[in-house]
């Protein structure tokens, strides 16, 4: 069993285009396009069994309609192998009612993004919301550290999350991209070993990006096998959550990098299912 706890998709009407907007304003590379039908044939190939489809609120007016449609929707995409999660913004007023109604309707978590919400998770909007989402019972998955779209500003940095976790002590949150993208040196000195899950999302290999004339070149490198293996375990492997953050991502490798790292297969299959499945409270 393999669960990938971090995906995108779209509507298949808008997903190509969704894509390549933001494929360009990040000037990085995709992998599938981002529509339910595309993550399904990549998770068949990958030998994934199930993922967690992950929306972005870029502004508070659009909470209740995407909302609305994943909720319709939430039914055929699991039969797809798809659980879709909410999404909540931080200038959004009514988000306890609307917490309460995603949970009616089988929602299991939020995800939220600082940076393309335009704020720090230090800021009480991001705390209130955060507690809010713990005290429904639901999981929070946050975007931790740098972001390629938004490299002027960390929305999401350790110093931040610290205060986060110290002020909220949200039950269950997940720090996406192994507790902060680009920041594994604060991550491994102070953050390893906190009461919260890490996803793997957008971790491993070499991350590409296009050049003004849509060439494909190196950007920069993510986490070694060794360095992985070293964090997830400083981390705690039961709290450590495979994810890949597709259409970003090649699944296929992601799980190719795991396995092809020195963890004991019992720590494997933790990250792979076991540590998801107990978050989603999930029996198989």
């Amino acid at each position: 069993m393999i669960i990938d706890f971090h995906t995108h998709t779209f509507p298949s009407k808008i997903s190509g285009r969704v894509i390549e907007n933001l494929s360009r304003t990040g000037h990085i590379r995709y992998y599938t396009d981002a529509s339910c039908e595309d993550l399904t044939g990549s998770m068949k190939r990958a030998g994934i069994d199930c993922a967690v489809n992950l929306p972005v609120m870029t502004r508070a007016d659009q909470v209740v309609k995407v909302n609305d449609d994943l909720i319709r929707k939430r039914e055929a995409m699991q039969e797809a192998g798809i659980i879709t999660f909410g999404g909540l913004h931080p200038a959004f007023e009514d988000y306890r009612t609307e917490l309460r109604r995603l949970k009616e309707h089988g929602i299991r978590g939020i995800k939220l993004h600082p940076a393309f919400q335009g704020t720090d998770v230090s800021n009480i909007s991001f705390k209130r919301l955060i507690g809010a989402i713990s005290d429904a019972g639901l999981i929070c998955l946050l975007h931790c550290g740098k972001d390629v779209s938004f490299p002027d500003h960390d929305y999401a940095s350790v110093p931040q999350l610290l205060e986060l976790i110290r002020d909220v002590a949200p039950e269950k949150l997940v720090l996406a991209h192994m507790g902060g993208w680009q920041n594994w040196d604060d991550v491994e000195k102070d953050l390893a070993g906190a009461p919260v899950w890490m996803d793997t999302a957008y971790c491993f290999g070499t991350v590409s990006y296009r050049d003004g004339e849509e060439n494909l070149l190196p950007y920069r490198e993510n986490l070694s096998r060794e360095r992985f293996a070293r964090l997830a375990r400083q981390h705690g492997t039961d709290k450590v959550l495979f994810a890949t953050d597709c259409p970003w991502s090649d699944q296929k490798a992601y799980v190719d990098f795991v396995e092809s790292t020195d963890l004991s297969a019992e720590e494997k299959e933790q990250i792979f299912a076991k540590n998801a499945m107990k978050l989603l409270d999930r029996k198989e």
